[in-house]
């Protein structure tokens, strides 16, 4: 009778935990709620603000470690534009 009683609370306790689980989890709003994700564009404005750069500039000094042709990078820049 004891072992009853105590299986019976222990599962009793349990489904309450798990309905308070997922009663939180629908509950709570995505993290990402109202928050567009970061392009392209955000993070070359960024990194001019930071920098004082213009974003032409900030593409020749990214590529400053890559083995890219100057020709390269202003067909980028200029594709980077047309979008």
């Amino acid at each position: 009778m004891p072992t009853l009683i105590i299986d019976t609370l222990s599962a009793a306790c349990m489904v309450a935990v798990v309905w308070c689980f997922l009663r939180a989890l629908l509950q709570k709003p995505p993290q990402n709620a109202g928050l567009e994700k970061a392009g392209m564009d955000d993070y070359l404005r960024k990194i001019t603000r930071v920098t004082g750069h213009s974003v032409y500039d900030t593409f020749y000094k990214s590529a400053e470690g890559w083995p890219v042709s100057n020709d390269r990078v202003e067909r980028d820049f200029r594709i980077y534009l047309a979008n």
